[in-house]
């Protein structure tokens, strides 16, 4: 799924999404007529390094767990993917005004809200 925002696309995951923006994109599809879906699919099948997967690729499919060295699959796994130490999920009830002015900031307006709540405890 993904959102216009502020004049930048946001992929964003539907879970996320809140009903009307779901509503609104799917709205907005663009699918390809019978006949521009059948021209994108002469396409796919005469680019030789863009085949499709078959069911003989799917049947020796395997986890990648069992297949990745296991540093590696723990990295690709890792529900923290932002540098330095995990931070505590915290939930903090605010008012909507300011919930709404922070949002409206633009992106990363949790780390600007991180960064005010560190000065505000070195006060």
């Amino acid at each position: 799924m993904f959102t216009i925002r502020r004049n930048a696309t946001w992929i964003i995951s539907l879970r996320r999404a809140n009903r009307k923006e779901a509503a609104r994109h799917a709205l907005q599809a663009d699918l390809p007529s019978p006949e521009e879906d059948d021209v994108i699919q002469r396409g796919i099948e005469q680019d030789p390094d863009n085949s499709e997967l078959g069911d003989d690729f799917f049947r020796d499919a395997r986890p990648a767990s069992t297949v990745l060295p296991p540093d590696v699959y723990a990295d690709l796994t890792a529900s923290n993917r932002h540098s330095g130490p995990a931070k505590p999920q915290v939930m903090l009830s605010v008012d909507q005004d300011v919930f709404e002015k922070l949002q409206a900031s633009g992106p990363d307006w949790q780390a600007r809200v991180d960064d005010a709540l560190r000065t505000l405890v070195k006060e």
